[in-house]
């Protein structure tokens, strides 16, 4: 029930016989009150290293039921990754290429999400393993672990759009697909970047978006200068089947950057 229903304790039909207002603005002012309901909260700190099989990933300091976890993770590896599983996570989608250990070359990433069911992992960590043939190596990799709360506990996120280059130093989310929110819904967009120069990856910040959060970590010695960057943008949607626009992010040199886009719909 969104948070408008809660504070009022009536529906917009029954508002509108007892005070003469029309359903249709009851419905409006539900939307812009329901689209901060999902609220960005603390999250785990960044983590990156190199030469390794696993990592393990921070939780958030405070975890409590009905969080939602979003997993983000990058990588770059001397051949392609298997797939990676996570029990009780949902991967939501992936990207998985070879590379070498020269600047340009692609790289692979993951978002993954879960709802929590207790406290339990509060301060805690995630470790993720990864494989491949016997040549792969993992010339870095990292990841971070964002939160949200207010979001529904099942069909709380869209699809997820993916999109990445290894060339260019900067991608653009079009987000041309819309929300099918039926009161509200909350845009987000997650770069993920393996960086040569040692700044992380800046998204431009249109009107109505906001950028909560930006990390760069540095891996091992592996490849000399490369470092992880994991930034994250949202934007509240008050209105049904409404988009966003887009959102730019840039790099300061030529490897890879990937784009997670999304919608996250609230209770």
């Amino acid at each position: 029930m969104p948070y408008s229903h809660k504070i009022l304790g009536k529906t917009p039909s029954t508002i509108s016989k007892v005070d003469g207002i029309t359903s249709a603005t009851i419905n409006k002012v539900i939307g812009l009150l329901g689209s901060s309901y999902i609220s960005y909260s603390n999250p785990g700190t960044i983590l990156s290293t190199s030469g390794v099989t696993s990592i393990s990933i921070p939780f958030p300091a405070t975890v409590v039921a009905g969080d939602l976890l979003i997993l983000a993770l990058v990588m770059k590896t001397t051949n392609i990754p298997n797939a990676i599983t996570i029990s009780g996570w949902t991967l939501h989608n992936s990207q998985r290429q070879g590379a070498g250990a020269g600047p340009g070359n692609a790289g692979s990433s993951f978002l993954f999400s879960k709802i929590a069911t207790s406290s339990a992992e509060s301060g805690t960590s995630l470790t993720v393993s990864f494989s491949g043939n016997s040549a792969l190596q993992i010339l870095i990799v990292g990841g971070k672990m964002y939160k949200y709360t207010g979001t529904k506990t099942t069909g709380y996120i869209s699809s997820v759009n993916l999109s990445s280059t290894n060339t260019a130093t900067s991608l653009t989310s079009l987000f041309a697909f819309a929300s099918t929110a039926t009161n509200n819904a909350r845009a987000v967009s997650i770069s993920m970047a393996i960086n040569y120069i040692s700044t992380y990856s800046a998204y431009s910040s249109p009107s109505g978006w906001v950028v909560w959060d930006g990390d760069i970590a540095f891996g091992g010695s592996s490849i000399a200068a490369q470092s992880i960057s994991l930034v994250i943008v949202d934007k509240p949607l008050p209105t049904a089947g409404s988009t966003p626009g887009s959102v730019t992010s840039t790099i300061d040199a030529s490897s890879y950057l990937a784009h997670y886009d999304f919608y996250l719909y609230s209770i």
